[in-house]
């Protein structure tokens, strides 16, 4: 796609990002390099860099941008992946997070970016991180910017300039492989979900095009680490499903199903095998599944509901909501937050407590400090 320098901008003495296009541009990618870059320059986003100005040196195009510095995710990915323990997940998550909030505000004003993927996901520390790629995983305080929008599309524009496979191949979505006019936000939805497939497996999801445009989903990710959490594999599939309207709506849904994932990450990521072996036994709760699942479609609509499931000890009403697909239904098909408590003598509210402190939890992550104190009003 071109080459990228390290620069001084004259103008104001800082360091720069400086990239150049290669080769005759034609005079239709012209305008539509100048019309992106116009668009760009308008975007005001914390994981975003920057766009500063665009340029010609005879026919070869030259544009610039903040320069970032530290690591890729690519370089992270390949140093780390697949993530293997509670922290390292979690670590991945907040960066994934931080790509959708960028993906969010992209797609709210019609922007799609194209070729979402980890080498276009610049990671910053203070003081510049670790040189040891590896070593990122140990800083807390790491900000992912998005980059490289040379294939950006603006979905108000006229579309024929832009109906070519442009992308990574590993990360194209298959419309984008087909070269679809109908690529849009959803697009870049499945490309997250080739990263996040990544960084949980240490694999692509598909090794060649042909198998993405087959229609047959991508082997579960538990298959190559069955460290990874049940509810990040559902949740990845579903963003690689092959039809756009099976993908999460928009990035909006993608957070808070990130978001999810994140808050129950450290329990999700233990060794499976003892936790099978200890899984109590099933016993005819059919009943109660339907009629939890009937609840949480009420919840998700307004209308919350208490309901209570009895039994003797060891009939699995532990396993019920924690190890049914009562969660997965919650999350995937209701797009709502889940969340457990336990109950025992020494804590006689042990559980609601659990509860309300993940949910404070989650309302600071998505909406800050002010949401929480507006939910808890004069409780708080």
């Amino acid at each position: 796609m071109g080459q990228v320098f390290l620069a001084t901008d004259l103008s104001t003495e800082e360091e720069v990002a400086l990239k150049t296009i290669g080769g005759v541009v034609e005079a239709a990618d012209r305008r539509r390099f100048e019309r992106e870059i116009r668009t760009l320059q308008t975007l005001r986003h914390p994981s975003i860099v920057a766009f500063r100005d665009l340029g010609w040196a005879g026919e070869a195009l030259y544009f610039t941008m903040d320069y970032v510095e530290g690591v890729t995710l690519e370089d992270v990915i390949q140093a780390a992946a697949p993530a293997q323990t509670p922290e390292a997940l979690r670590w991945f998550l907040e960066i994934a997070l931080q790509t959708s909030r960028a993906l969010a505000y992209l797609h709210q004003r019609r922007i799609v970016h194209r070729d979402i993927k980890p080498a276009n996901i610049l990671l910053n520390a203070p003081g510049g991180g670790p040189e040891n790629p590896a070593d990122w995983l140990e800083v807390s305080d790491v900000r992912a910017f998005l980059t490289d929008f040379g294939l950006v599309k603006t979905r108000d524009t006229d579309g024929s300039m832009t109906r070519s496979a442009m992308g990574t191949p590993q990360y194209m979505s298959p419309e984008q492989i087909e070269a679809s006019p109908a690529v849009d936000e959803r697009s870049d939805l499945y490309s997250l979900g080739v990263v996040l497939y990544r960084i949980a497996s240490g694999r692509f999801p598909f090794e060649r095009l042909s198998e993405v445009l087959s229609r047959q989903p991508a082997p579960p990710i538990r298959d190559a680490n069955p460290r990874a959490p049940e509810l990040l594999q559902t949740v990845t599939q579903r963003l690689l499903e092959f039809e756009p309207y099976l993908r999460p709506a928009s990035a909006e849904e993608t957070i808070t199903l990130l978001g999810t994932v994140l808050d129950r990450a450290p329990e999700e990521s233990a060794d499976p095998t003892p936790a099978k072996m200890a899984q109590p036994a099933f016993c005819g709760r059919a009943d109660e599944v339907a009629l939890l699942k009937a609840a949480a479609r009420q919840a998700a609509r307004g209308s919350g509901r208490w309901v209570s499931i009895t039994g003797e000890r060891g009939t699995g009403k532990t396993w019920l909501v924690s190890r049914s697909d009562l969660k997965t239904h919650c999350v995937i098909q209701e797009t709502m937050a889940f969340y457990l408590g336990a109950f025992d003598p020494k804590r006689p509210h042990g559980g609601f407590r659990d509860v309300l402190v993940a949910v404070i939890r989650h309302l600071d992550r998505h909406q800050g400090e002010q949401a929480v104190t507006d939910a808890l009003g004069r409780w708080g």
